[in-house]
């Protein structure tokens, strides 16, 4: 993960990279109390400006006194959205089902 600004000659280029201790990657789906995404999702939906990826980025902004947890995640757990995610999640199942003490059950 980089900060981009503009480039001198067009396009883009690095401006800052933050240290990597303070880094996290993310999975989905990313889970919140109900009561919680609702109220964060009832003041993004009134906000003209809304500009929105993920769960999380909406209950941050629109509800930042919520505190938000970090915990452990299994690389295994992919979200298919692309079609080359297909392939993968069936290579999973395939090595889950081969070698099911060592990947956990499916």
């Amino acid at each position: 993960m980089v900060r981009v600004a503009p480039g001198r000659a067009g396009g883009e280029s690095i401006a800052d990279v933050p240290p990597r201790a303070e880094l996290r990657r993310m999975q989905t789906p990313q889970g919140f109390r109900l009561g919680v995404a609702r109220r964060a999702y009832g003041l993004a939906m009134a906000d003209p400006g809304l500009v929105a990826t993920d769960d999380c980025g909406v209950v941050l902004r629109y509800l930042p006194e919520e505190e938000v947890r970090i915990v452990p995640g299994d690389e295994s757990n992919i979200k298919v959205t692309n079609p080359g995610d297909v392939e993968i999640a069936e290579t999973l199942l395939r090595r889950a089902h081969a070698h099911p003490a060592v990947s956990g059950t499916v």
